[in-house]
């Protein structure tokens, strides 16, 4: 309904009430991108990378995404490297 702060809370609530679900995560950081909040999505980005899987692959990799944007280079290229270490393709294909 547009009403993406509700939207957010009830994210929070989802990550509060599951830490280990992945999806509020991503979901919570793409709300915050599509209001050109770079810094809070990567805040919730490290939020999952801490409470579900450090070495997940999408949150690492957004995460890496979103550094690379703001200019945080050395950040970026850690979570890419995390994010290519859990790739189960050959990683130059």
């Amino acid at each position: 309904d547009g009403d993406t702060q509700s939207a957010i809370s009830d994210l929070d609530s989802a990550i509060e009430y599951e830490k280990d679900a992945l999806l509020p995560y991503i979901l919570e950081s793409q709300i915050l991108l599509d209001q050109d909040n770079k810094g809070a999505a990567l805040d919730i980005l490290k939020q999952g990378l801490s409470n579900y899987d450090d070495d997940n692959f999408q949150l690492n990799y957004l995460a890496g995404m979103i550094a690379y944007d703001m200019g945080v280079y050395g950040e970026a290229l850690e979570y890419f490297k995390t994010a290519l270490s859990n790739v189960s393709i050959n990683p130059i294909e």
